[in-house]
């Protein structure tokens, strides 16, 4: 159960690294489709060592593999439909399954 996702000013570090080892072993492995189509592997979740918010990192599927960085609040957060109004996802990242179940 994660007790402090979303309020790191009132939880102490251990409780951070719970969640984020917590959210590591659910998502780590998971790929999530972008709002614009394109998708990405996560590779790690991780706490940010000055701001202690949780982090997510993944790669994209190009040959290069790009690495990506997102905090989770903003992984998670819905699409802008005003900047994006021909946007079918309302998520920005929506999981579809894990990387051995999933046709690319």
């Amino acid at each position: 159960m994660l007790t402090a996702v979303y309020d790191t000013g009132r939880s102490t570090v251990m409780e951070i690294q719970k969640d984020a080892q917590y959210l590591k072993e659910e998502m780590v492995g998971c790929i999530y489709r972008h709002f614009k189509g394109e998708l990405y592997i996560v590779t790690d979740v991780v706490v940010n060592s000055e701001s202690l918010e949780i982090e997510v990192i993944y790669k994209d599927f190009t040959p290069s593999q790009l690495t990506w960085s997102r905090d989770l609040k903003q992984f998670f957060s819905g699409v802008d439909t005003t900047k994006y109004p021909g946007t079918l996802q309302r998520e920005r990242f929506k999981k579809v399954g894990r990387n051995e179940e999933i046709e690319r």
